[in-house]
């Protein structure tokens, strides 16, 4: 797993804390947050989908990036 993040990052795909950058598939830099979960007005969950392919990027969940 660690070598196919670090693919990722070098590539331009994702941050160093996992937050995406562009799609992998489609190379679109166009995202958007779907999905959002909140409790008492905190946002604890969200994705990121590309706005071009709908693909989904990533997952921001309780203050970190996961793939």
């Amino acid at each position: 797993m660690k070598s196919f993040i670090k693919k990722l990052e070098d590539g331009g795909y994702i941050d160093k804390d996992c937050s995406p950058k562009r799609c992998h598939k489609c190379e679109s830099e166009d995202m958007i947050p779907i999905n959002i979960s909140n409790s008492l007005g905190v946002i604890e969950e969200y994705q990121m989908q590309c706005e071009e392919c709908k693909e989904i990027l990533g997952t921001w969940s309780y203050g970190y990036w996961g793939l």
